[in-house]
């Protein structure tokens, strides 16, 4: 492991992103990593990692070496932005490395929602419903966080809007994939 490489860690239906810098630490976005609205932060590998495993993902055409993978990073300690279509873990790794925004994962999981539009992918319906419970999770927190409500009730909001959402977009067989991920989603996210 060099500095400046692309760590990816392995979750449970996803993979984590960050930059190594060195002396065991990482700096990444932490957003569903250590909390729902986490900012780009350091931390250890073990904490980037979550006790799971990590790879190096190589960048051959890598527009940025990789000491000014390490600065862009740094530029971008404490942005608390995360979006998980949008602004996630993968799009600032590739930011850092390429100088764009994209994420791979977001790109396959919209692309397996239209191609099911399609009637081509099962799946489909429900990854679509993860996404959508996603955003709407991490929309209640962005309205916590600007409202003069008490938290718990903006968030019970949030958690109804996901589990609206998801019934609507993940009906027939493989869509209770969805509903059980935002029954999850909403258990890990607001305690109970």
């Amino acid at each position: 492991m060099r500095r400046g490489d692309h760590l990816v860690s392995v979750r449970m239906g996803y993979t984590h992103h960050g930059i190594y810098i060195g002396a065991g630490e990482v700096i990444h976005y932490s957003g569903f990593g250590d909390s729902v609205s986490g900012p780009v932060c350091r931390a250890s590998i073990e904490r980037f990692s979550g006790g799971m495993p990590t790879t190096v993902l190589p960048h051959p055409l890598a527009v940025h070496d990789s000491e000014a993978r390490i600065a862009r990073a740094y530029t971008r300690l404490g942005e608390n932005s995360y979006n998980l279509v949008t602004n996630n873990c993968e799009h600032f790794v590739d930011w850092c490395i390429y100088g764009t925004k994209t994420s791979k994962q977001v790109s396959t999981a919209l692309s397996a929602v239209g191609t099911h539009a399609a009637g081509i992918v099962p799946g489909g319906r429900a990854i679509m419903g993860i996404v959508a419970a996603g955003s709407a999770i991490k929309s209640g927190y962005e309205a916590a966080s600007e409202s003069d409500k008490p938290v718990e009730a903006v968030v019970k909001v949030a958690a109804k809007s996901a589990l609206a959402t998801a019934a609507v977009v993940v009906s027939g067989p493989i869509g209770l994939v969805g509903v059980a991920a935002v029954f999850a989603a909403k258990k890990l996210f607001f305690r109970g």
